[in-house]
């Protein structure tokens, strides 16, 4: 049952020339929107955002722990706030490709968290869900790193390959 709190905004902000400096990979032509903002290593008690993510990406190996109904609620909440936020969205014709967690397929921590969070919310909007990016190895989370240690980019997108047996619509 998601928290009867919203966590995240109605809408979606757009990442723009105030806010970009924030995200010093994005160049001019990117065009980037979000839900709620995260505040990395400020813990649950930050905000209610910061709540939310942190059960939505509750570790695997919590599974079957008390603890765990709450990131089933955390995927339920960001669900209905996409949900909610695409409303005015004309869903025809997008494709959605959630991006891989750190854990590569067949490991037993690979999260499809985003995966679940999409189908959640596909019910409501008759949209393509595809898990075309696949990472082909696991890596250690980027949220765990130390402060300049953190992968860039580029590093991360090395980790990717494209399935090409989802290329095409189901």
């Amino acid at each position: 049952m998601p928290r009867s709190d919203a966590s995240l905004p109605e809408r979606f902000t757009r990442i723009d020339e105030l806010t970009r400096r924030d995200h010093y990979w994005l160049t001019d032509d990117d065009l980037r929107y979000f839900l709620g903002d995260y505040a990395a290593g400020q813990g649950y008690a930050h905000s209610p955002t910061n709540h939310l993510i942190i059960n939505f990406k509750k570790p695997m190996d919590r599974r079957g722990k008390p603890e765990w109904k709450y990131k089933e609620d955390a995927i339920d909440e960001i669900a209905s706030a996409f949900r909610r936020a695409l409303i005015p969205i004309p869903p025809p014709g997008h494709v959605f490709v959630p991006m891989p967690p750190s854990k590569a397929l067949g490991d037993p921590l690979h999260d499809d968290r985003l995966t679940r969070m999409l189908l959640a919310v596909r019910p409501a909007h008759e949209w393509d869900v595809r898990e075309l990016l696949v990472q082909h190895e696991s890596a250690p989370p980027s949220h765990q790193a130390a402060t300049g240690e953190r992968p860039g980019p580029q590093e991360i997108a090395d980790r990717y390959c494209i399935d090409e047996s989802r290329s095409t619509p189901d």
